[in-house]
């Protein structure tokens, strides 16, 4: 197992706009989500699971996960998707 190196994370439009919402309505939960994902970068700890039947990644930060894939080569976490655990997964 490589050591992990700290990532950038690189913003997909929708999640961003997903996070600006939630800062607006639900600041405690932008900030949680925004602590966990910068959390996951810096130092790759995290409730952190692969996808089944596509690619990518899941963090869970309670009820609430983001989908995200990592760039090991760029040292990237390119945040995809915020969403409720319910909705998170439906196409």
């Amino acid at each position: 197992m490589t050591p992990w190196a700290p990532c950038t994370i690189v913003w997909a439009r929708a999640a961003a706009a997903t996070l600006d919402l939630l800062a607006a309505r639900a600041p405690q939960l932008a900030e949680r989500l925004h602590t966990a994902i910068g959390q996951y970068a810096l130092t790759g700890r995290g409730d952190v699971r692969a996808l089944s039947g596509q690619p990518g990644y899941r963090l869970r930060v309670g009820d609430w996960r983001v989908v995200f894939d990592l760039d090991i080569r760029r040292r990237e976490v390119h945040v995809l998707r915020l969403a409720p655990r319910r909705d998170v997964y439906r196409p």
